[in-house]
């Protein structure tokens, strides 16, 4: 085999694996607004266990999810969870200032 077939073949490669990659985030990424939608109405119906599970499923998938964080936080103050509130704050203001 020469090189230049050996080259076009790891050209094909890493195309695959780039595109691989931008299929899962997409992915990821629509299983995240779908995700905050549920928690947005969870919360609104004041269903707030399956609100902080959805709001940890967008930080499980995308953890610089500013809004994913303050809402579970608002979450956590609604339930009198002062400590984990906080933490979800802090975590937002982390990331506002990356």
């Amino acid at each position: 085999m020469d090189t230049q077939e050996g080259q076009d073949r790891d050209d094909r490669r890493l195309r695959q694996q780039a595109t691989e990659s931008i299929k899962r985030g997409q992915r990821h990424h629509q299983q995240a607004v779908e995700a905050r939608r549920r928690g947005q109405k969870d919360l609104a119906g004041k269903d707030f266990d399956r609100a902080i599970s959805e709001f940890s499923d967008v930080i499980r998938l995308d953890p610089r999810h500013l809004t994913a964080h303050l809402l579970r936080a608002r979450v956590y103050e609604e339930l009198g969870e002062e400590e984990k509130a906080e933490a979800d704050l802090t975590e937002a203001r982390r990331l506002e200032v990356e």
